[in-house]
């Protein structure tokens, strides 16, 4: 599932911006997210307009002839306009209007200061988190944790490590076995991945998943399986393995999409069914196993964050999937590294391409320049969180279903 991770501490929202006629104005306000002064009262962005010389009846109304070095902002979004709005909007009588209905908003601050104060920063370490950090950086060993260790998460989290989370199986109900998905999904139709044909092919689930349980020698290939149903649709369409996976997924706080920490879930309506809203799944994939170790998951990168939980390995207590992820600040070297070895046209981002998949030679070359990954082997019920940014690729060790 992917995330837009984050603790609710409003820096995390002033990267964004809405830009106006000639102007670019940055926020920070998640309930009030673009300031822009347009004539006529012509809309902004579908939920906020400026319109000069008019009054608004909301709690961010401004009096008529108030400045904008006068503002008084609201102390729990802590927000400040730069110099150059300030300058721009001098002497220019405003209002802006909020999303929200008059005497709505108090109780949206209520709420806000409310999660906040119940979810207090952590402390900057642990003594466990501290050997965590240590073996991660100095051997590139992942940080394995186990459900329920929100403190220890929130610490290596917000230093943009991966982690594995085990154990998820205990707690994961439903079947998500290829049998199950035949029987129960088999007249839907999805798209496969065949390493013998040159496109992807639309097939059913049944018939999917009937040439998924044949053997490597029977099928003559590998067959991939990549987000099915839509995101739009899983809810709809596999309702009580959705419910099942919302129930399961750790550290819910952050991974729900109406985790308190998680970013997506203070998004306004317009910006989650916006064009630059991420997938945030959930998704399944499926892969048989990778016989010609050339990656059933090619070297990419996210711009949201995800956890990726193994739900079904055809192996009994075999690992399901080996994992290399690059720490995000590798990004810029692995890049270089990359374009060095012309694996792509000079057009083309080498890792947005998803066109390579790093050998052992290739990664041992890597290692001569200082550039580690970490390497993972995904067991049955292992949640794999992947910060945004951070390049990785996944060879399938045996045939699996992952939720993501």
């Amino acid at each position: 599932m992917d995330m837009a991770l984050g603790e609710l501490q409003l820096h995390a929202c002033r990267s964004k911006s809405k830009r106006g006629k000639g102007k670019t104005y940055t926020h920070a306000n998640p309930c009030f997210v673009c300031a822009e002064r347009a004539s006529g009262a012509k809309s902004s962005t579908g939920y906020c307009r400026f319109q000069d010389g008019s009054v608004a009846a909301s709690t961010f109304s401004v009096a008529s002839g108030v400045t904008p070095s006068k503002l008084v902002y609201p102390e729990v979004f802590n927000v400040r306009p730069t110099q150059e709005i300030v300058g721009e909007l001098q002497g220019h009588q405003f209002s802006p209007l909020s999303r929200l209905p008059p005497g709505e908003i108090d109780a949206v601050l209520a709420e806000v200061k409310t999660a906040m104060l119940s979810h207090p920063t952590p402390p900057l370490q642990t003594p466990q988190s501290e050997h965590l950090r240590a073996s991660a950086d100095a051997c590139r060993l992942i940080p394995k944790i186990s459900p329920g260790q929100e403190q220890i998460f929130g610490i290596l989290w917000a230093l943009q490590y991966p982690l594995v989370v085990h154990g998820v199986e205990k707690k994961l109900q439903g079947s998500w076995s290829p049998e199950a998905f035949a029987s129960s999904y088999g007249e839907q139709n999805a798209l496969m991945i065949d390493s013998r044909a040159p496109t992807p092919k639309k097939v059913t689930v049944k018939d999917f998943f009937t040439d998924f349980v044949r053997s490597d020698k029977e099928r003559g290939g590998v067959i991939k399986l990549k987000d099915w149903p839509p995101s739009a649709s899983f809810a709809d369409l596999l309702k009580p393995l959705c419910k099942a996976f919302m129930d399961a997924v750790p550290m819910p706080a952050y991974t729900r999409q109406d985790g308190i920490l998680n970013i997506i879930t203070h998004y306004p309506d317009p910006l989650c069914f916006g064009p630059t809203m991420p997938d945030v799944g959930p998704k399944l994939y499926s892969s048989t196993r990778d016989v010609a170790g050339v990656g059933s998951t090619k070297l990419h990168l996210d711009v949201s964050s995800a956890v990726n939980i193994l739900v079904h390995t055809s192996g009994e207590g075999s690992p399901g999937a080996q994992w290399h992820i690059f720490l995000a600040a590798d990004t810029a070297k692995l890049r270089a590294y990359l374009r060095s070895k012309s694996v792509c046209s000079a057009e083309e981002d080498p890792i947005h391409a998803q066109g390579t998949y790093l050998t052992p030679s290739m990664l041992a070359e890597l290692r001569q320049h200082g550039i580690r990954p970490f390497e993972v082997q995904q067991n049955l019920g292992d949640a794999i969180f992947i910060p945004a940014g951070c390049a990785h690729q996944v060879s399938s060790i045996d045939s699996w279903n992952t939720c993501r």
